[in-house]
């Protein structure tokens, strides 16, 4: 046996509805430490036209660039729900 344990994600998804009419769903910062600039974890709420989990999971890699990059967590969540 083997004793690995992987680390959690820093940036998931929590979704709360996903039907034919879009997909609403929060984008969780789960460590302080992936943020550029030290602003604090948290999450935003996306309400998208886009459908499916694929769709989610395209957004989160999307979050995840910008937060590397220094963009704020709710702007993200605020373009996201353009989609």
């Amino acid at each position: 046996g083997s004793n690995f344990s992987p680390c959690p994600p820093a940036v998931f998804a929590r979704i709360h509805e996903c039907d034919m009419t879009g997909t609403t769903f929060d984008i969780v910062v789960r460590r302080d430490e992936y943020l550029a600039d030290g602003r604090q974890a948290g999450s935003g709420r996306v309400t998208s036209s886009l459908v499916g989990e694929h769709n989610v999971r395209n957004c989160l890699a999307a979050a995840s660039a910008a937060l590397a990059l220094g963009i704020g967590l709710e702007v993200i969540a605020d373009i996201a729900a353009d989609l």
